[in-house]
């Protein structure tokens, strides 16, 4: 593999996009392999609304509760039941509805903060790794420090493991001594 000549991508644009993806990816595989995961598994079950009955009313609750909903009265108790019950059915189809809705957006709204909560550490632990790599490896130290003073050499071979590359990857963005760095044959692990 040889060296990619940095000045013939300038003024092309660059992504983070893959990397996010990356991240996504592990992030999904860390929360399915999760021993909470099954916490937002839950499932909205309309049969836990309790539906009303108005066979089971009284004249007197049958009347109100027509009156109350502006119904026709029949003059017959089981005319009148029947009516008030297919508006008790609709009151119930329209609260499921809504309840229904609550309980989606309650459950992506745990997820979505169980991600973030997850995103959040694993970035907090990439960075953890990187600082401990880069405090044992004096050369790495010192390839930042030269990266970072802009007095690196324009060719350069480096031999660096996968947490040092993204170390150093991050360091290159303001460089503009170093042309070509080749990083092949170092068995990079990190996706």
């Amino acid at each position: 593999m040889s060296c990619m000549d940095l000045e013939e991508l300038e003024g092309e644009e660059f992504s983070l996009g893959e990397e996010d993806a990356d991240l996504d990816d592990l992030i999904d595989d860390e929360v399915a392999n999760s021993p909470h995961h099954n916490k937002h598994d839950e499932e909205f079950n309309p049969d836990d609304i309790r539906t009303q009955e108005a066979a089971l009313l009284t004249q007197n609750e049958l009347n109100e509760a027509m009156e109350q909903r502006g119904l026709k009265f029949q003059g017959f108790f089981t005319d009148d039941a029947r009516t008030l019950q297919r508006a008790f059915d609709e009151e119930r189809a329209e609260f499921v509805e809504a309840e229904r809705r609550k309980f989606m957006d309650k459950k992506a709204r745990a997820q979505k903060q169980e991600r973030m909560q997850r995103k959040r550490l694993l970035h907090e632990q990439q960075l953890k790794e990187e600082h401990d790599e880069v405090e044992n490896d004096p050369r790495v130290k010192a390839w930042l420090d030269m990266i970072h003073k802009d007095v690196t050499n324009s060719s350069a071979r480096i031999a660096v493991n996968s947490i040092t590359a993204r170390v150093l990857a991050q360091a290159l963005w303001d460089n503009q001594s170093l042309v070509c760095l080749d990083l092949s044959r170092n068995n990079f692990d990190d996706y």
